[in-house]
This record gives structure tokens, sequence and C-alpha cells, in this order.
């Protein structure tokens, strides 16, 4: 169990909030409530009371190992409040409903569909001096392991790029930049939807970074005579920020308009219950200076029809690093259901649809038959240090091994 430090009294949350706040006169406070309790007490009976703390300890210790720092943890009858002390506005709601989900999906996993416990959330913005009056005998914690993470630095990035398969055209016909941190050897954290200890920092350094370097990429393949489309991957959490928006869309601004053709955009880090239309206002944005703008979903999207509803060219799975196989978050027949709906979601959009790996041949061979339009795998199609023209990719090199 995580230790938690409590605050003893007023006068030390009242100092904690000030600091938390940094001259700002309020924060942004996420109320957590569950629904239908009527009906999962009816269910348990006369064991509803054990389980109820059960209920009670589990989701607070699950909200609390994704606290970011500063952040503040309260409990209060059946529900809690967390009180943003790192994140405020829109980036706070789109934290407290990617909290809600993620608890839900917790207790949808241990309890099944008809006894599990749903959450609903409430973002407001609150002013300090209430806060410490409403919170003055409340139970407040704090995790120990919630740390600042830092994002490395673009220095110790090796940036690659990774083919992108046409299905049905049957060849490679672009390439999305990707980056490797040299000193850990594994991808940049937060574009696949990796479990990650405490909240995601910035990443906007870093896709700037990215758009330079595919920028550059391309520019010396058309030089040479040559065509592909290079995609750059955006985080969204640097898109919802507005001074890291700001400066993304300066860098696009900045990019060789005659080269528009061959440039893609892909959203990555798209959770359950993003608010769409935060979302839509970003995609639109971006198609100022990006005709083609892609959204990368987890592969368990609850809500794929209106993603694929909004303005985004196509839509697609984000797989986590192991996304198949025993203990993985992503068992294969539950991909393959999900991604058939997807698929046949999109065909109703009239929009392509993409799974973007790791994974097999042998799963490309079943993303395949029931209508994928692109994939992306490094176990099919390695990473290379620069992008190729176009070429051919027959599907029946999937049976080779």
């Amino acid at each position: 169990m995580t230790a938690v430090a409590t605050a003893p009294n007023v006068e030390s949350l009242a100092a904690t909030l000030r600091r938390i706040a940094r001259e700002r006169p309020s924060l942004d406070v996420a109320q957590f409530r569950v629904i239908g309790l009527e009906e999962i007490q009816a269910a348990y009976g006369a064991d509803w009371p054990v389980h109820r703390d059960r209920v009670r300890l589990a989701a607070h210790e699950y909200i609390l190992k994704r606290l970011g720092e500063g952040d503040l943890l309260v409990r209060g009858g059946d529900g809690f409040l967390v009180v943003f002390g790192s994140i405020g506005g829109r980036e706070a709601e789109i934290e407290a409903l990617s909290l809600t989900h993620g608890l839900n999906e917790f207790f949808l996993g241990e309890e099944g569909a008809e006894l599990s416990p749903r959450f609903v959330v409430e973002t407001r913005e609150v002013p300090l001096a209430e806060l410490s009056s409403v919170l003055n005998q409340a139970e407040v914690d704090v995790s120990p392991d919630a740390v600042q993470l830092r994002a490395p630095d673009p220095s110790d990035i090796n940036w690659l790029f990774e083919p992108e398969w046409d299905v049905r055209g049957e060849a490679v016909v672009g390439y999305k930049c990707a980056g490797v941190v040299r000193s850990t050897g594994k991808s940049i954290p937060g574009y696949r939807f990796e479990p990650i200890a405490g909240r995601l920092p910035s990443l906007a350094h870093l896709d700037i970074a990215a758009l330079k370097h595919s920028d550059e990429a391309l520019r010396s393949l058309v030089s040479n005579g040559m065509r592909a489309r290079i995609t750059t991957k955006l985080h969204v959490t640097s898109l919802t920020n507005g001074p890291t928006r700001a400066k993304i869309v300066r860098a696009l601004e900045q990019l060789d308009r005659d080269l528009l053709r061959f440039r893609a955009i892909r959203i990555c880090g798209v959770t359950p219950g993003f608010p769409r239309i935060y979302l839509e206002d970003v995609i639109n944005q971006l198609r100022r200076a990006v005709s083609y703008v892609a959204v990368g979903a987890v592969w368990n999207e609850p809500d794929m029809l209106t993603l694929l509803q909004s303005n985004a060219s196509s839509v697609g799975f984000c797989l986590p690093p192991a996304p198949t196989g025993p203990g993985c978050s992503a068992p294969q027949q539950d991909l393959l259901a999900r991604a058939r709906t997807a698929v046949a979601l999109a065909a109703g959009q009239k929009k392509p649809f993409f799974v973007d790996g790791p994974f097999s041949r042998d799963l490309a061979i079943r993303l395949s038959a029931i209508g994928v339009t692109q994939m992306s795998s490094k176990e099919i199609w390695p990473a290379v240090p620069e992008p190729a023209p176009m070429q051919a990719w027959t599907a029946d090199r999937l049976f080779t091994r």
C-alpha cells in the first residue's frame, strides 16, 4: 500500500494550496462520484459494507498513483476530489476524464459489467479561500511517488522512419518519424499508451524537433526526385496547451508549403473520454497548415464513431509496445473484434483505418482480412534512418518467414 501524507490542520493546508497555486487565485478541482450504487448494494446484500470499503480503497489507490506533482486527493463520502496543482483549464478537464475512464475500466475488469461501480466526474475552478474552507476537516492526501517526470532532451533522440504499408495498394507509401531515446534504446514514452507512473511531461519540444527532422528528410527525398508521404507524430497534450500549440503552429507555418501534399500529421495520445470539442478544435487548426491529419486512438476506445465523424483524414489504433500475448493489455481476439467494428464504422464514414504496431505477421494477415487499410509494425517493416521512395510490397510477403 502506498503511504500518504495527511494535512494536519487548516493552516498547513492553506499554505499548501498557496504553494501549488503559484500566485493563481484559484485551482481546478475534479469531483469523482459513483452512480448506480443502489443496484450494486442490493446485489451484495449484507456483504455490501465490506465491498464498499474495498471499492473506496481501490479507487483511492488508483487515483493516488496517477497524481502529478502538486496535486491533492481528498476523500469524502462515496467519492473523491482531486485538486490539480500542476495543470488547469482544458488540461485539468481532460486529465479528469481520463482518470474517470481508467477507473471504470479498472473496476469493469475486477467486478464484471453487472457489479462494476461507475464513476462520473465534474471539473470546475474553485477560489483558494473556498477550497481552504471546504477542505478544513477533510482527509487530504498527496502521493509520495508523485515526481515531475522529465521528457528526454532532443539531443538524446535518434530519429528513425517507420514504413507505412498500404494494404490495398500493396506498397510502402510513406514513413512516420519516430524517436528512440539513445540512453535507453526505447521509443519516446507517451505516444503509444504505455503505462507511465505519474503525469506525462510536456513533449512539445520533442514534437517541434520531430517536425523539423521530418521536413529535412522530406526535402532531401524530393530533391533527389523521389516521393513518399512523411508523417510526424504530435502528442495531443502539446496541442491542448495554448502556449505549446502556438509554438507548434508557428513551426508548421515555417515549413515548405510546396511539399504540403507529401506531409501528414498524426495526433497521438488521444485517451478514451477525450473531449471531442477540444479534439475537433485541434484538428481544424492543424488542417489550416497541413491537409492530412490522422488521429491515433487506443485499441479499446469506446466511442470510435465520434472520432471517425471528426474532421480527421483517417483514424486508427496505436498499439502499446506489447499489444498481444499472455498478460498484455490487448488480447488478440479482443483486438480483432474491436478492429472489425472500427473498420465497418470507418467504411461508413468513407475514411481509411490504420493499425500501428508492433505486431506479428500472423496478426497483420488477420487485420488485412477484416479490411484494415494501412499498417505499420517494426516486426514486419523495420525502421530505417532515412525515408525511401514509395515501393511495392506485396501481401504474399506476409506469409514468408
